[in-house]
């Protein structure tokens, strides 16, 4: 079993964590996890997801080392909204994308760089660039190729997804 570590020492690290855990909560609550297909709307979020991501890690990468001789080795507690009942759907293709996702998060979140104060090593930025040209090849690759699926004999499968949060 993966292991997500919930606590870094770094607090870029977290936040790069959080984003990632927070497209994986927003593709598993998707409209489209629980149908055969990918929705327009959908797919558009999808990106845009992936655009911070890859934005968040540009910007940390680009910041000047930190020095933090008071606060290191101060640990910060990862919030994670993804619960492992959440992670079975019914969208093979969104269910693979959440499986990278998931990789990506188990991998950053015992790199070298969560455990640094701040920053991004950059072996493990070269890393998140490939973890995200992955999920960019499985989106345009063959996903877009793909659907529509119709799957009349096995969609759906189970009990729809439960709903997502609520306002306030």
């Amino acid at each position: 079993m993966s292991k997500i570590n919930a606590e870094v020492n770094n607090l870029d690290i977290r936040g790069l964590l959080e984003r990632v855990d927070r497209a994986r909560y927003e593709v598993l609550k998707a409209g489209s996890a629980n149908i055969d297909d990918i929705r327009q709307a959908d797919r558009n979020r999808i990106d845009t997801y992936n655009a911070e991501i890859v934005s968040y890690a540009a910007y940390i990468a680009a910041e000047p080392e930190q020095d933090y001789p008071e606060s290191y080795p101060e640990v910060y507690e990862v919030n994670y909204m993804v619960t492992e009942d959440m992670e079975v759907i019914e969208n093979l293709g969104l269910r693979d994308l959440d499986a990278l996702y998931k990789k990506f998060v188990v991998e950053l979140s015992n790199s070298q760089s969560a455990r640094y104060p701040s920053g991004i090593k950059l072996q493990d930025k070269a890393r998140v660039d490939s973890y995200m040209q992955r999920i960019d090849s499985l989106l345009t690759n063959h996903l877009d190729a793909v659907n529509p699926l119709d799957l009349p004999e096995t969609n759906p499968s189970e009990a729809s997804i439960s709903d997502g949060k609520l306002g306030i």
